[in-house]
């Protein structure tokens, strides 16, 4: 849907430029998930969510732990879109001369 909705709006969209780093995201999805999955059910076994600060980290742990390792295995399989995105993050901390 997603797809059909691009090609209405975009009439000129490189379809070739985002076929190539497909695999490589659908595979850094997968794992991402699975890492989601695991650290939930670990964070349930061994913390719980008696209150609210357990209730906000059972939700925002796994979910940094996955889009840390998403975003790894991106630039592991040198997708060009993440080592774009971790120049604009450093940007700001390196110094232009």
């Amino acid at each position: 849907l997603l797809a059909l909705a691009l090609r209405k709006k975009l009439k000129h969209l490189a379809w070739a430029e985002l076929r190539q780093p497909m695999a490589a995201l659908a595979a850094a999805g997968a794992a991402a998930g699975l890492v989601a999955w695991i650290g939930l059910q670990m964070w349930e076994r061994e913390l719980g969510h008696d209150n609210l600060a357990l209730k906000i980290g059972a939700v925002f742990g796994p979910a940094t732990a996955a889009a840390l390792v998403y975003w790894g295995i991106a630039v592991r399989l040198r997708v060009p879109s993440a080592g774009e995105m971790w120049k604009l993050a450093t940007s700001r901390f390196t110094r232009s001369e």
